[in-house]
């Protein structure tokens, strides 16, 4: 995880921020956004409190390009009900909507990060790691876009990713780092 991420996790205050960031094809960063900027915080802090959360801490509930969501999003889902919407949004454009999976939310919370529509093939989104200080939790998502090179199908594509992690006293932060493919 970057050390910028790890930093507002250690600084931020209860609101949850958003960072994107660009890397070139030859892998040179250009930040467009800090979310240090949003929500005020200073971007210095002592790393070490962040820790990695266990595997069996954080599930990937659904991952894939062809949600039936069509707007980028950035959403915590705090309650079951919320959740079933989400779900059936998810799965909007399949004819049998697969069993939803069981979240506890008295000690879980759903992070959705979207990318909306895409014309194109060749998108998807990555969980890159999950931390916690021990009272909040920041979840760093790649989103990987065909570079200018790459052949790609000519669909809609939709991709999405939904994952559970730890209820923490703050709201979680949400990076997403847009990464180019060299198709190589």
């Amino acid at each position: 995880m970057n050390d910028r991420l790890s930093k507002r996790l250690m600084t931020g205050g209860a609101a949850a921020a958003f960072a994107v960031a660009a890397l070139a094809c030859d892998g040179a960063t250009q930040p467009l956004l800090d979310a240090a900027l949003l929500d005020g915080s200073p971007t210095s802090g002592d790393e070490s409190m962040s820790t990695p959360l266990p595997a069996d801490a954080v599930e990937t509930l659904f991952s894939g390009s062809q949600s039936g969501i069509d707007d980028e999003r950035r959403q915590v889902v705090e309650d079951d009900g919320v959740w079933a919407t989400v779900w059936s949004e998810l799965h909007a454009f399949v004819s049998s909507e697969p069993a939803r999976p069981a979240v506890d939310f008295a000690t879980q919370r759903v992070v959705l990060v979207t990318t909306g529509t895409r014309s194109t093939g060749g998108h998807r989104l990555e969980l890159v790691e999950a931390v916690s200080d021990g009272t909040a939790v920041a979840v760093e998502v790649r989103h990987v876009a065909p570079g200018p090179g790459c052949l790609t199908t000519q669909q809609i594509t939709r991709p999405a990713l939904a994952i559970s992690v730890p209820r923490s006293a703050g709201d979680p932060l949400v990076t997403v780092d847009l990464v180019y493919d060299d198709c190589s």
